[in-house]
């Protein structure tokens, strides 16, 4: 491409139609043609910028007139034509999706992991993936961007790029790592998406910032651990954290009073409403990571990023189609061959969800009933395992068939739980209610 067509940083226009022409010469070149968008103008009337959007390839791009050329404008790409990301110098923000992508989102688009731990290319700039699972629990791509820098302002951008792609559809539920810029931008763009932070990268810190408090043998990383996982009860929790505290004199450590801070979106009890689907950690974005770095070298310019970086798409989405295939050719393998409940999730759940319904379903067999209490319209029943263990309440609507557990697990992973199982066997019930 001649060095004449390539945007400058600071170049000036005399008019907005020659910077428009200018820009439109440049587009032609590689290959995407320009609309405008719209206009901002300062206080005077005079026009300082305008937005001016690619028709085929979905490209925008800021162009400034008396103002000039800012190197903090914000490119947006949808779809694979990477060649149009030449003239590394003058992008920064890069949003990224084909429609594979999007299609994606639309169907398991609910919970979401953003990562920005890998850094690529020359400029070490760092990469951010906004990725999730399917209904085979494969690793898919949902949006891709490079990133400026990674403050709120730069955030704010690509979030706000990812909500308008999406039409407006906000995930339920997006895991990150802790980082105070993303926390204030996801509460800015998406107020209703419930943000959590990723227990795996908490417990790392916990290990940095607290391992050298106790030895070998210490029940401090268990207590810890429980207060993540395992209580089920707000009080309960404060409790069992203050008294980890006070048993190892840790009560004014900093580290720990800054992650109590954000307790709700990290322990189990506050994560009650909350749409999981068994994802506590933003490892699915780990694995990309890993996978990407087979491909991709620091000495990589933006085009080389792009071509490759599409490779390691391409090889997600075989891996999708040869395990959806690999399904259809075998159904899975029923622990009681004529068990009408089994044989009906079968038919209705992807391999990896019966496997965890299958396991519920086994699991409530060992379960007993304590105690019942009948209402005008329901029955309350408190269940748990025959040895023992925490006990659940479980109601029931007898005509209705609908059922709810106090372990929240249908409404956090979207399978019905071993005590509901237990009570559904219990009163006749054969098939899930629909």
């Amino acid at each position: 491409m001649e060095e004449a067509l390539c945007p400058k940083i600071g170049m000036e226009f005399q008019s907005e139609d020659e910077a428009y022409n200018f820009y439109n010469r440049y587009g032609l070149v590689l290959g995407f043609s320009v609309r405008g968008d719209y206009l901002n103008k300062d206080k005077d009337g005079v026009v300082t910028s305008r937005r001016k959007v690619s028709i085929s390839q979905g490209a925008q791009a800021e162009i400034a007139n008396d103002a000039g050329i800012s190197l903090k404008q914000s490119h947006e790409l949808m779809g694979k034509e990477t060649e149009q990301l030449d003239c590394e110098e003058q992008i920064t923000n890069i949003f990224w999706a084909d429609a594979s992508m999007l299609m994606d989102y639309i169907y398991f688009g609910d919970v979401v992991t953003f990562d920005t731990t890998y850094k690529t290319n020359k400029e070490y700039k760092p990469l951010g993936v906004f990725v999730g699972f399917n209904q085979f629990r494969q690793l898919i791509i949902f949006k891709a961007t490079l990133l400026y820098d990674e403050t709120i302002e730069s955030f704010k951008w690509v979030f706000s790029t990812f909500v308008e792609a999406v039409c407006e559809k906000h995930p339920k539920t997006i895991f990150t790592d802790q980082d105070a810029a993303l926390t204030a931008t996801i509460s800015a763009v998406m107020p209703s998406t419930y943000h959590g932070l990723c227990t795996f990268h908490i417990r790392v810190n916990f290990m940095k910032h607290i391992g050298n408090y106790y030895k070998d043998g210490s029940n401090l990383p268990n207590r810890f651990a429980e207060c993540m996982y395992e209580i089920e009860d707000e009080n309960e929790f404060i409790m069992a954290w203050d008294a980890m505290l006070k048993e190892h004199k840790l009560e004014t450590n900093e580290w720990l009073r800054g992650i109590y801070a954000y307790r709700k979106k990290w322990a189990k009890c506050f994560m009650k409403g909350a749409w999981t689907a068994r994802m506590r950690s933003t490892q699915l974005s780990e694995s990309l990571n890993a996978s990407i770095k087979k491909y991709l070298k620091l000495d990589h310019d933006l085009v080389q990023f792009f071509k490759l970086f599409n490779r390691v798409v391409d090889e997600k989405r075989y891996n999708e189609l040869r395990i959806e295939y690999h399904s259809r050719q075998k159904l899975p393998m029923l622990g009681l061959q004529q068990n009408p409940v089994l044989i009906q999730a079968a038919s209705i759940y992807s391999p990896s969800m019966f496997v965890a319904f299958q396991n519920e379903y086994d699991e409530s067999t060992t379960m007993v009933i304590l105690d019942q209490k009948h209402t005008t319209m329901h029955v309350e029943y408190s269940v748990s395992k025959y040895d023992g263990g925490r006990e659940r309440r479980v109601t029931l609507n007898p005509i209705t068939k609908d059922i709810t557990c106090s372990c929240n697990l249908f409404e956090q992973e979207g399978i019905l739980c071993s005590h509901a199982l237990k009570m559904y066997d219990m009163v006749g019930t054969k098939f899930i209610p629909a």
